[in-house]
């Protein structure tokens, strides 16, 4: 019968009150066709109640499954593969609500946009296995340097942005910069070398009265503003055999 009963169960799932009320309604019934027939609650009605509840408990497994699941997939749509941060997605849903908090409360926030100078050098020269490495490392400095509250995000091949708010624009900008210099100082090791890379950085605070993309456009334009600023005698790609080991 447990088999047969979870066939009532929709395909798309069921809340756990739902279900309840269902049980209810299927006992009750059971219930007052047994009493009808004998007076009261028997040996039969009293198995059929352990019956709905052993059907109560491998539904509500069903069910704990089925949103673990939902929440597996919802992670991984949100979640960029290669380095484990936001992706293009997570970012916009998280810019979205940033604004509109702003504009709700009034609260202050910034975004930063990262991009690495002179990537396709370092999979050009070292293999693009060691550009992914230098992209993950990345990703790490990001997702460690940020609080709770934050977003951090690979939005692009070497582009990395960074949204925090509630965060006055002053201090925003300045942990932003601690990051871009961390970033700056990675030294990683690859086959004989080292490997290392700058940033150009592009801060924007977070205006209510702009759109998601209006805002995004700025901090582009910022950032690409900085890129244009770098020395030419600055490596795009450090692999330099004297760094200390």
């Amino acid at each position: 019968m447990v088999t047969d009963m979870l066939t009532l169960l929709p395909s798309h799932g069921t809340d756990e009150a739902g279900m309840a009320r269902m049980i209810a309604r299927l006992v009750e019934g059971q219930m007052v066709q047994g009493a009808g027939a004998t007076g009261g609650p028997g040996d039969g009605e009293r198995g059929l109640v352990a019956e709905m509840l052993n059907f109560a408990v491998v539904a509500s497994q069903r069910l704990a499954d089925q949103q673990a699941r939902i929440a597996q997939l919802e992670s991984l749509v949100m979640t960029d593969e290669l380095t484990g941060i936001g992706n293009r997605r997570a970012f916009e849903a998280h810019l979205d609500r940033a604004l509109a908090a702003a504009r709700r409360h009034g609260t202050d926030g910034v975004i930063g946009y990262f991009d690495l100078n002179g990537f396709k050098a370092v999979n050009d020269t070292f293999s693009h296995n060691a550009g992914d490495r230098l992209l993950c490392h990345v990703a790490e400095v990001l997702r460690d340097g940020v609080r709770v509250e934050d977003f951090a995000g690979r939005i692009g091949g070497d582009e990395f942005v960074v949204v925090m708010a509630p965060a006055t624009p002053g201090g925003a900008a300045r942990r932003l910069r601690t990051l871009q210099a961390r970033i700056d100082r990675l030294r990683i090791p690859w086959a004989d070398t080292w490997l290392g890379i700058s940033t150009s950085l592009g801060i924007e605070p977070l205006d209510p009265k702009r759109s998601a993309d209006e805002t995004v456009a700025a901090a582009d334009r910022r950032m690409y503003a900085e890129k244009r600023a770098v020395s030419p005698a600055q490596p795009a790609v450090a692999a330099v055999g004297g760094w200390p080991r």
